[in-house]
């Protein structure tokens, strides 16, 4: 429009025209031919960065008288429009901010939860849905401490609600870093995270209106460290407990039973005639009869007892208050089942017997050393009798 072209001095005055029909620059105007108006009243609009948008028109079909009344009205409907824009700016704004902060949240690997004071779920990304295994629809309205996830920490005991780093954060004002907690799936599983919560506080706030919380998914790193774990106190072929850690945990019962004046017994066992089976057999079958004798071990013996694997075909056990006489029942019913075991070679068959030797602890002064040296020789005892047989050795004082 010519007027609009104008200078923006004179573009911010109100266009009044009484009857188009008489003034030429508007006569043949198609808008107004079209519907036969004679009348218009216009005025610009103007974006919130001053240039020039629009207009606000108004018309008619019959002439009239403009004056003051009608450039107030004008001026008041601009005010109006450019308001009504500059929501519609705002509002633009707001979304595609909103639409930027939802693209990197959804973009991000680690998932995010937003709770209110009462620590309910109010939103998550995706990657919190893919971490935690549940839906947005699942977990919104649900409480973050809710018993049905399960939470445990990573000795294995439930981790209490007070100590959950969204309810400490909330209550403390502080962010709570890198909390290790383990989830329970209901399929079994254990999904562990470390858990980051930032309390959610305006400038004009005392306490916390909210907390976001970011989850790492650190599942796979403790799932390595516990292959390293067990690699570090395992032995490979029987899962025993290897010889290293066997003396650290013997070491500490020993320490316990001087202490508290407990009974304890420690006992060595060797496979008879061993050096026979991998000659005749080969070492594969060795190995499937040490295999067979962990597992004997393992299953036979009482939950605080501990077994390792000493080195070769020997292996030695702990009985932690336990006496001799208690010792030697377990380790004859260990005995007896391995005598009855066998191992099918192609058409022959392998059959395994051990035996062991007992030391019981007698005196506080008694070592390791000590222990090791009495039990080996009830085990010497015990093959100079012919072997598959349990002997016990008591000792006393240390001789220098």
């Amino acid at each position: 429009m010519a007027w609009m072209e104008a200078s923006s001095e004179l573009i911010q005055d109100p266009l009044l025209v009484g009857d188009a029909s008489l003034e030429p620059r508007w006569a043949s105007h198609q808008a107004l031919v079209d519907h036969g108006f004679r009348f218009l009243a216009a005025i610009p609009i103007s974006a919130s960065n001053g240039e020039v948008c629009g207009s606000v028109w108004i018309t008619g079909i019959e002439p009239r008288v403009v004056g003051a009344w009608e450039a107030g009205a004008l001026r008041l409907l601009r005010q109006q429009a450019a308001a009504l824009l500059l929501l519609e700016e705002q509002t633009l704004a707001r979304w595609n901010e909103e639409t930027h902060y939802r693209t990197i949240l959804d973009s991000l690997v680690e998932g995010v939860v937003f709770l209110d004071t009462d620590v309910r779920i109010l939103a998550c990304n995706p990657s919190a849905e893919r971490i935690l295994r549940l839906t947005q629809d699942q977990m919104t309205g649900r409480r973050a401490v809710d018993p049905r996830f399960k939470a445990i920490r990573e000795d294995g005991s439930p981790f209490p609600e007070e100590s959950h780093p969204s309810v400490r954060a909330l209550r403390t004002g502080k962010p709570q870093l890198h909390v290790v907690q383990g989830i329970l799936h209901p399929d079994g599983n254990v999904i562990w995270v470390s858990i980051n919560a930032q309390p959610l506080i305006h400038p004009w706030e005392e306490k916390p209106h909210g907390v976001v919380v970011s989850i790492f998914d650190i599942t796979r790193m403790k799932e390595v460290e516990e292959r390293l774990r067990v690699e570090a106190t395992r032995d490979e072929l029987t899962g025993l407990w290897n010889r290293r850690h066997f003396l650290e945990r013997l070491e500490v019962a020993l320490k316990s039973a001087k202490r508290y004046g407990d009974p304890l017994c420690l006992a060595m066992c060797d496979l008879d005639g061993f050096k026979a089976v991998n000659d005749n057999f080969g070492h594969a079958v060795g190995d499937r009869a040490i295999r067979l004798v962990g597992q004997v071990l393992r299953e036979e013996l009482r939950g605080e007892d501990l077994a390792g694997r000493y080195g070769g075909d020997e292996f030695c056990m702990l009985f932690p208050r336990s006496s001799a006489a208690q010792a030697q029942r377990c380790l004859e019913r260990i005995r007896t089942r391995l005598e009855g075991e066998s191992l099918a070679v192609g058409a022959s068959i392998c059959r395994i017997t051990a035996t062991f030797g007992i030391a019981s602890l007698m005196s506080i002064t008694e070592s390791e050393k000590d222990l090791f040296a009495a039990a080996d020789r009830a085990l010497y005892q015990a093959k100079g009798l012919g072997g598959n047989r349990v002997e016990i050795a008591n000792i006393t004082e240390p001789h220098g």
